[in-house]
Formats: C-alpha cells, sequence, structure tokens
C-alpha cells in the first residue's frame, strides 16, 4: 500500500489535520468534507480516513482560498537585512 493511501484513524488524521478529534468527526466526515467509512461491528466501529482523502481535502481547500500560496522567504547570507521571496 502506498503512503499516500495509508489508513489513519480518527485520532491520527485529527493529528495530521491539527483539529481535535471530536472536531474532526462532527465537521468533516459527518459532514462529507472528507470521505471516510466507520469499519466494526454493529455499528460502532471506528472511523477510517485514508491519508489521500485528506491531502485532497487540503488541496481543494488551498485552490479555494483567497490567500496566496505559500512562498519561500531567504535571507541573504552576506546581507541578513536582506530577503529574496521564491515563488
Amino acid at each position: 500500500m502506498q503512503t499516500a493511501d495509508r489508513l489513519l484513524t480518527a485520532a491520527e488524521a485529527a493529528e495530521y489535520l491539527g483539529v481535535s478529534v471530536p472536531h474532526l468527526c462532527g465537521k468533516y466526515l459527518r459532514k462529507g468534507y472528507i470521505r471516510a467509512a466507520k469499519l466494526g461491528a454493529n455499528g460502532g466501529g471506528r472511523w477510517k480516513i485514508r491519508k489521500s482523502e485528506i491531502d485532497a481535502y487540503l488541496a481543494r481547500k488551498a485552490e479555494e482560498s483567497r490567500f496566496p500560496k505559500l512562498v519561500e522567504v531567504r535571507r541573504d547570507p552576506d546581507n541578513p537585512r536582506k530577503h529574496a521571496v521564491i515563488f
């Protein structure tokens, strides 16, 4: 299995996104922002989320963002006050 398709638990996915588990389950999973499956017997299963689904969600959010993409700022080693912005 590829790393991008690794199945994450709700706790792992929440940590990856930087949110709490209740927030992940309540907002992202139940509302369908991120596709996931509840695996287990008798409806008491645990959420399993593909890492690639989270990455796809983050990519969609980046495209929708009103803010510019991340840029890299480098300091000039000869002049610490001078910076270069790399797109």
